[in-house]
């Protein structure tokens, strides 16, 4: 095949991918991700929160929450600090914060995933996607250097309204460690 030939099949190609495919790719490539940081705020019928979320692959989490003391969960166990002493408990299922970063569940979700690009604005290119199961929720992410930097969703719980952003950030950060306690 000719060079010509090529870059026209791989124009092609590009020229086809649309919104769904320009999103997969930038959840895929925050599932290859080392470490993260996510600044969580949410507000559900009024109530605020903020809470930070770092990620260390392949299977540990730091929470800290509105001035309370990190919440630690490596693999199956978590650690609380309760009365400036470390808690170890069992956690039979794992960190719940595997499942999102199931390759399977990215697929599964995507299945049924209704998918707009909104274009470029002042934080990155814009998409908006819609999701019935496995509950109903729409959610504007806005894509910067391939990567998810900022995700508003909003959905009902218990006929409550619960609005989330999460900024994210520290992307392959080699500084993010996160460490049982002694």
């Amino acid at each position: 095949m000719s060079r010509l030939a090529l870059l026209a099949c791989l124009f092609a190609a590009t020229a086809c991918a649309g919104p769904r495919e320009d999103l997969h790719a930038a959840f895929s490539k925050f599932l290859a991700q080392t470490s993260f940081r996510g600044d969580i705020d949410g507000n559900m019928a009024g109530r605020s929160s903020h809470s930070t979320i770092e990620f260390q692959a392949p299977d540990r989490v730091r929470v800290t929450s509105d001035g309370r003391p990190p919440v630690l969960m490596i693999g199956n166990t978590m650690y609380m600090n309760t009365n400036g002493h470390a808690m170890k408990v069992p956690m039979p299922g794992g960190s719940p914060m595997t499942q999102y970063r199931d390759a399977n569940l990215l697929a599964l979700l995507e299945r049924g995933m209704q998918v707009e690009d909104l274009g470029l604005d002042r934080v990155g290119h814009k998409y908006r996607y819609t999701v019935q199961k496995p509950q109903p929720s729409t959610s504007l992410v806005w894509v910067l250097g391939g990567l998810p930097v900022q995700i508003q969703t909003s959905r009902a719980v218990m006929g409550k309204s619960v609005d989330t952003t999460i900024r994210y950030s520290r992307f392959s950060d080699p500084s993010i460690k996160i460490v049982a306690p002694n």
